[in-house]
């Protein structure tokens, strides 16, 4: 461990800490400034939980790093170094923490009441890896209850989980996944747990409860070849040898799903 550096902070008075060699305190004035490159909400917080609450914070200590002050140039170096490489929290993330958005908690009910879903669904991958045991994403499950329920006006968690229920049922390939411990095998070797078809299956349950009144009628999913070198694909999801997501081969594919029910 390095040695304990000290510097002149307006006073400040570097102590040695009893039974270390080379861990001391710093002891800092009351008239020592103090510039914050991040954190700066998290610091007022807890500056104005010490003035309010003094007795929940009498025996918590807070990490910080100090870092003596050599200017404005040198105060700017560190804010980039800091906050260019910030890594943003991806969407599955934020779908499983996400408290205001209302499809974000309705995908986390349904994880937890679709057994399908409950300890299959990746929470905090965007994309599930080649031999990863799940079957879904967090994020591409809440953007199927998103395009399920968002034009629904009754209990959009009841309808969620009511249509992913029926779907594990009925969906000839979700039914294997019960089945077997070759999650990874049959995962890549089909679409039928493919984000792009979770959205379409999502927009196909909006349309069966719009114009016919009820989303659980799924029987015929098991006339549709799922498997990944089916040729009707071609054109139509997949277009030079890759499956493309996006909100136009999300329709197509949920009207190809429509056209068989």
């Amino acid at each position: 461990m390095p040695q304990a550096i000290g510097w002149d902070c307006g006073g400040s008075t570097p102590e040695k800490l009893d039974g270390y060699s080379n861990i001391g305190m710093l002891v800092l004035p009351e008239t020592a400034s103090f510039w914050l490159p991040d954190a700066q909400q998290r610091s007022g917080a807890i500056s104005r939980l010490v003035q309010q609450a003094p007795g929940l914070t009498q025996n918590e200590s807070v990490g910080v790093m100090l870092i003596p002050d050599s200017g404005q140039q040198k105060r700017n170096a560190i804010f980039i170094d800091i906050n260019q490489h910030t890594v943003k929290p991806n969407k599955s993330l934020i779908s499983l923490l996400d408290e205001k958005d209302e499809f974000s908690a309705i995908a986390r009910e349904v994880l937890l009441k679709v057994p399908i879903c409950k300890g299959r669904t990746a929470l905090e991958a965007t994309n599930v890896s080649a031999r990863s045991g799940d079957l879904f994403t967090m994020n591409g499950l809440k953007d199927a209850c998103r395009l399920l329920t968002q034009d629904y006006e009754g209990d959009r968690v009841k309808l969620a989980i009511q249509f992913w229920t029926a779907c594990s049922k009925q969906h000839p390939e979700w039914k294997k996944a019960g089945r077997t411990k070759q999650i990874a095998e049959l995962r890549n070797s089909s679409i039928a747990f493919n984000a792009l078809t979770l959205n379409a299956l999502g927009m196909v349950g909006a349309r069966m409860l719009a114009e016919n009144g009820d989303s659980t009628g799924l029987t015929n999913l098991s006339q549709i070849n799922w498997s990944l070198d089916n040729p009707d694909w071609n054109g139509l999801i997949r277009f030079n040898g890759n499956i493309v997501k996006n909100s136009s081969t999300i329709r197509v594919l949920a009207d190809y799903i429509w056209e068989r029910l």
